[in-house]
C-alpha cells in the first residue's frame, strides 16, 4: 500500500496506546479504544517530514528578495538575521513550527543557529532533529568551532522525541578541516549530519575553480583563506572525500547533483537528498535532477527550505509545486518523498518493515489526517491529497494531538 493506506471517515481506523500505533485496519476489525476520536471523511497519512529548514527564519518571510543572483540574495539574508536577537529567533522559531503542525508536519531537520530551535521543538512536542549550524572558512578556526559545537551538544541532550546534529553549512562557507572534523564528529556520537550541497552554479565554479561571485563574497566579508585551494570536484565529490557522506546525511538541495558521477557517489553513500520545491522555484532554477537519482535508487525527501525563499512551510505547496515541474514523477512517488523517505532519513536505523508500512501496529503514532470529499474511491486518494487537499483534520505525534484543525 502506499503512504495514504490507512482511510478515515470510510471503516477504516487506528488505535493508538503508548505512543504507538496498537492496530491498523477496518473499524470492525481492531479492538475498541478507550477513546474514540471520529474524523468523518478523512485520509490518514504518515506524518510528514520536514527534510530541510531553517526555522529560526519564520519573521524573513517575503522580505529577502531573490533579484539579482543567489549571493546578493545571501548578502541581504545575512543582515536580515543580524537585526534579529536569539530570543526573537527562538520566537521565530516556535511560529514557524506551529504552521508547520497546521499543515501536517510531524518532524523536521533544523539548521540552527546555536540550537535556538530545540528548546520549541520540545515544548511544542514536533518530531525532529536540531542541527547546530556551523560557519568558519579559515582553517586556523576549526578546532575552536568544532570544540563550540561540541559544548553545544554536550548541553543540549537528547530527548525522546529531538536529536542534536551538526549542520556545516556548505563546502563554501566552510573549511576543509572543521568539515573533516564535523563529519568525524558525527560519526564518532552517531549524530545526524545536514550540508547545504550542489546548490547553485556558484558553488560548482568555486569549488572547481576557486573563482567567481562566493570567492568574491568571502574576501569582501574578510575571512578569505589565501592557504585554501580549490579541490577541482563537484560539490558532492568534495562531500565524499571530506568524509560527510552517509545514511545518517541530508543532502540539502542537490539541484545540481544529477552528474552520473554524484549520482553514483550518492547512491553508494546511503545519502538522502533534500529538495526544496518551492525554494527551487523562488530561485528559478533548472529542473531538479530528482528523476536521475530516483532512477539510481538514491533517497530523496522533501524539504521547505526557509521563510527567506518559501511563503508557506507547507507539504502541500512543496508537492504542488514538485508535480507542476515534474510531471513524470507519481503522486505516491510525491507522497513518499514527503513522508516516509523524510523519517528514514531522520532515523537511518528504522530500516525494516515499520519503516515501510508506517502506519502498521508497532510504528510511532505519528500522523496527519486530511480532509477527502465523501465518498471519494480509493484510487483517487493519492492524486486528490497532492493535487488538491491542504485542509489538515488533525495531527498528532507519539499519539499526542498537537494540531485540531476539526
Amino acid at each position: 500500500a502506499g503512504p495514504a493506506s490507512v482511510q478515515a471517515g470510510g471503516h477504516a481506523a487506528l488505535v493508538v496506546r503508548g505512543g504507538r500505533i496498537e492496530a491498523a485496519g477496518r473499524r470492525r476489525e481492531v479492538a475498541a479504544a478507550a477513546r474514540r476520536t471520529d474524523l468523518d471523511d478523512a485520509a490518514i497519512l504518515p506524518g510528514f517530514v520536514n527534510a530541510h529548514a531553517h526555522l529560526e527564519l519564520a519573521a524573513l518571510r517575503r522580505k529577502v528578495p531573490a533579484g539579482g543572483g543567489f549571493v546578493p540574495w545571501i548578502e541581504r539574508l545575512i543582515a536580515a538575521k543580524a537585526e534579529r536577537s536569539s530570543a526573537q529567533l527562538a520566537r521565530d522559531a516556535e511560529d514557524a513550527i506551529r504552521e508547520m503542525l497546521r499543515n501536517g508536519f510531524t518532524a523536521v531537520a533544523d539548521f540552527s543557529t546555536e540550537g535556538v530551535s530545540y528548546a520549541p521543538m520540545n515544548d511544542l512536542g514536533i518530531r525532529g532533529a536540531c542541527l547546530i549550524e556551523a560557519i568558519g572558512w579559515r582553517a586556523a578556526d576549526a578546532a575552536r568551532i568544532e570544540a563550540e559545537v561540541r559544548a553545544l551538544l554536550a548541553r543540549l541532550p537528547d530527548t525522546d522525541r529531538v536529536r542534536l546534529g551538526v549542520a556545516p553549512h556548505a563546502p563554501y562557507s566552510v573549511s576543509a578541516p572543521l568539515l573533516e572534523r564535523l563529519a568525524a564528529l558525527a560519526q564518532e556520537e552517531d549524530r545526524p549530519l545536514s550540508i547545504h550541497l550542489a546548490e547553485t552554479e556558484e558553488e560548482t565554479e568555486f569549488l572547481q575553480a576557486g573563482t567567481g561571485p562566493l570567492r568574491r563574497l568571502l574576501e569582501r566579508r574578510g575571512v578569505w583563506d589565501d592557504g585554501w585551494a580549490p579541490p577541482g570536484a563537484s560539490p558532492v565529490r568534495t562531500a565524499r572525500d571530506r568524509g560527510l557522506l552517509s545514511p545518517r546525511t541530508i543532502a540539502a538541495h542537490g539541484n545540481l547533483a544529477g552528474g552520473a558521477e554524484d549520482v553514483r557517489i550518492l547512491k553508494e553513500s546511503g545519502a538522502t537528498v533534500a529538495f526544496c520545491p518551492c525554494s527551487h522555484a523562488f530561485f528559478g532554477r533548472p529542473p531538479h535532477p530528482w528523476p536521475a537519482l530516483r532512477a539510481a535508487g538514491v533517497p530523496v525527501a522533501l524539504g521547505t527550505d526557509s521563510h527567506a525563499s518559501n511563503d508557506a512551510l507547507s507539504p502541500w505547496r512543496g508537492m504542488g509545486v514538485a508535480r507542476a515541474a515534474l510531471p513524470e514523477l507519481s503522486p505516491r512517488d510525491l507522497l513518499r518523498a514527503a513522508t516516509i523517505a523524510g523519517a528514514r532519513a531522520l532515523d537511518p536505523g528504522a530500516a525494516g518493515p515499520l519503516a515501510a508500512k508506517p502506519l502498521a501496529a508497532g510504528a510511532r503514532a505519528d500522523f496527519a489526517a486530511v480532509r477527502v470529499p465523501p465518498g471519494l474511491d480509493a484510487g483517487m486518494i493519492e492524486p486528490f491529497l497532492v493535487e488538491h487537499a491542504d485542509h489538515v483534520v488533525l495531527t498528532a505525534v507519539g499519539g499526542a494531538v498537537r494540531h485540531d484543525g476539526r
